[in-house]
């Protein structure tokens, strides 16, 4: 009997030895775990601080780009009118403005590629844009009560557009960087509904109830500025998929808007997409 119970007694005690040696196993796994999560934790914010500085390196180079690209950029507008010869680009323009009107999407790919020397017909669109803007708002004027801010805002309007709408799909474009002269010169030529609406307001301020016809005209190019700008918007940052940029453009259309809300609570400008 005391054999038997000294038997039973090695077993518990074998027993025991295992349970603690599992015990012992389970906590060094999970100090193991432990120890491997902190490693884990430590790497990944080692990674974070690499990435911040390497983002940082970005901006930096951004900036000087930015900064050469818009000296640039000035310099040969300067130069496009310094050179204007009016009655030769304005037929460039007329020719250009009309190929638009046929088929803005080739014409929005040549102006993406630099073709046609399409940065130069831009700036004498922009221009004749402004011109036809002012006779609309001036003859306004002259209709109910003369306001001189209403007239610069409308000197100001197409500057504001092209160039807000220039720098926002700029700064996105970090994959398929172009020339700041190729965004602006696409970005133009998407935005030749808004010329037309233009040349629309200055009916409305000269007949009296041709509302009635231009509101639903504006309305539709407003509708065909928009679906431009989202063309123009995809070449220019080489996407081909419409489910891959879509909601990248809603995002650009709200970075866009929040900045021409900003320049009408100064009092600069008055516009929308």
């Amino acid at each position: 009997m005391s054999e038997e119970k000294d038997v039973k007694k090695s077993k518990k005690e074998e027993k025991k030895v295992d349970s603690k040696k599992e015990t012992t196993k389970k906590e060094t796994i999970e100090v193991e775990g432990e120890v491997v999560e902190e490693t884990k934790a430590e790497s990944t914010s080692e990674k974070v601080k690499e990435k911040v500085k390497e983002a940082g390196k970005k901006i930096d180079i951004d900036t000087d780009e930015i900064k050469s690209e818009t000296v640039e950029t000035y310099n040969q507008v300067k130069d496009t009118l310094k050179n204007v010869d009016i009655k030769k680009d304005a037929e460039e323009a007329k020719g250009f403005i009309l190929e638009v009107f046929t088929n803005p999407f080739a014409a929005i790919k040549d102006a993406v590629s630099e073709k046609k020397n399409v940065f130069g017909k831009a700036i004498i669109i922009v221009i004749l844009w402004i011109a036809i803007g002012f006779i609309a708002q001036f003859i306004s004027n002259i209709h109910y009560h003369f306001q001189f801010a209403e007239l610069i805002r409308t000197l100001l309007n197409p500057l504001w557009y092209v160039l807000v709408i220039s720098g926002v799909l700029y700064l996105f474009n970090h994959d398929n960087k172009k020339p700041l002269t190729a965004v602006i010169s696409t970005v133009v030529t998407a935005s030749m509904p808004r010329l037309f609406m233009s040349v629309v307001a200055v009916l409305d301020s000269i007949i009296d109830r041709v509302d009635i016809v231009t509101t639903p005209v504006t309305l539709a190019l407003r509708i065909a500025g928009v679906v431009l700008t989202y063309f123009a918007a995809k070449e220019l940052l080489g996407v081909k998929a419409d489910k891959d940029f879509f909601r990248k453009f809603v995002i650009i259309v709200f970075v866009i808007e929040f900045v021409f809300k900003l320049l009408s609570l100064i009092g600069i400008g008055s516009i929308s997409l």
